[in-house]
């Protein structure tokens, strides 16, 4: 975003607060100024007692006591993001300030108020926005645009926070040339059924792919499921190998480690899996349809049940491993299915294509810039 931005003649500072040094995985243009307000390669420590009133004083700010019990620890952090905040805004002066988060836009507020156009990014389902804590939700007030990656989403918030200005503009999905696709109707003699993401138990669930597959592992002993990705938590990786192992399938399922070349893994599969548990939209579900996979998701998780059709380009299982299994199998069974529902998915996800996204959002600036001060000025007649 920051890069497209930066060819449309805009300038642009990327802010980050993060212990670690360095420049970002994903390549930034030279002309890009990019801030680390941290970078100090440990963790920051506080005073035990802080942290002793920020536990004993948690169950009340989830009520309406919450304004007279402030976590003493995040108050801390706010302080010292405060002071390094300001001097990038004095330094930038910029014309609005993008925030990825509820939290990030509440710590921005807190800083500098609302002197400039605000704009939030949300991009994880609603449910998870509206479980932020009193202070946070009452912060997005005073935001000029609350960005939503999907319809349903705003849906939600527009009936829990209805004076909160929202618009939907969801994430791109960068096409892939016809020559660049998977084949994943060819006969071979090794097909792979492909997961892209991290390892981590409570949204991710490589566990449940791994389950779902060992009901179908002796029947299909010449597919594969490959899991690519970096682990969330260590312990959570030994209990995939140890789960693996138990299931007698450490001939067919593997943890391949982290790719930086995602697109030629997924066109080497044949089939995407994605049993997560809760997404906000998924790119590597999209970029999975862009190759031309066919892929398979759950009924239950926001996004996937929109991205995936059930029927033209993937199948949505119940919440069932059993039923997960089931929708793998009538792929596996299938070469021209797999083939249909793939280029089906090349078709559905043209929608995401870069330009008019990228369009949508300048727009959204423009407007926001142009309206906050049109209401300045009406309120100081």
């Amino acid at each position: 975003m920051a890069n497209e931005l930066t060819l449309r003649g805009h300038q642009v500072t990327v802010l980050c607060d993060d212990i670690k040094q360095g420049l970002p995985v994903y390549p930034l243009m030279k002309e890009v100024d990019f801030v680390n307000l941290n970078g100090s390669g440990r963790k920051k420590r506080y005073p035990p007692s802080k942290k002793i009133v920020r536990e004993l004083t948690r169950p009340l700010r989830k009520t309406v006591l919450a304004p007279l019990f402030p976590d003493p620890v995040k108050r801390q952090r706010q302080q010292e993001f405060n002071f390094s905040f300001r001097s990038i805004v004095c330094h930038a002066n910029p014309d609005v300030i993008i925030s990825y988060s509820a939290e990030d836009h509440y710590r921005v507020f807190r800083s500098i108020g609302h002197d400039r156009p605000l704009i939030m990014m949300h991009h994880i389902d609603t449910a998870v926005l509206l479980k932020q804590d009193c202070r946070t939700l009452a912060s997005l007030q005073h935001c000029d645009c609350l960005q939503l990656l999907m319809p349903s989403y705003e849906k939600g918030v527009q009936e829990a926070l209805p004076h909160v200005k929202t618009t939907v503009i969801p994430n791109i999905v960068v096409p892939v040339s016809d020559d660049e696709t998977a084949s994943p109707g060819g006969k071979k003699d090794e097909y792979v059924i492909t997961m892209l993401a991290r390892l981590e138990k409570n949204q991710k669930q490589q566990h449940f792919l791994i389950r779902a597959f060992s009901h179908l592992a002796k029947e299909y002993p010449q597919w594969k499921v490959h899991f690519y990705g970096g682990a969330f938590t260590p312990r959570y990786e030994d209990y995939l190998k140890t789960l693996i192992q138990e299931l007698g399938l450490s001939g067919q399922v593997f943890l391949m480690g982290t790719t930086d070349k995602p697109l030629h893994v997924l066109r080497e599969s044949d089939i995407f899996a994605f049993p997560t548990a809760f997404e906000g939209l998924p790119l590597a579900l999209g970029e999975a349809m862009a190759v031309g996979l066919p892929c398979v998701g759950l009924k239950t998780t926001s996004a996937v049940n929109e991205l995936i059709v059930d029927g033209y380009n993937g199948f949505l299982s119940e919440n069932d491993e059993f039923d997960f299994a089931q929708k793998l199998k009538r792929l596996m069974d299938d070469p021209q299915l797999r083939v249909t529902l793939g280029q089906n998915g090349r078709e559905f996800v043209k929608q995401f294509a870069p330009k008019p996204i990228w369009d949508r959002w300048e727009e959204l600036i423009t407007t926001v810039i142009r309206q906050y001060w049109a209401d300045r000025e009406c309120r100081a007649a």
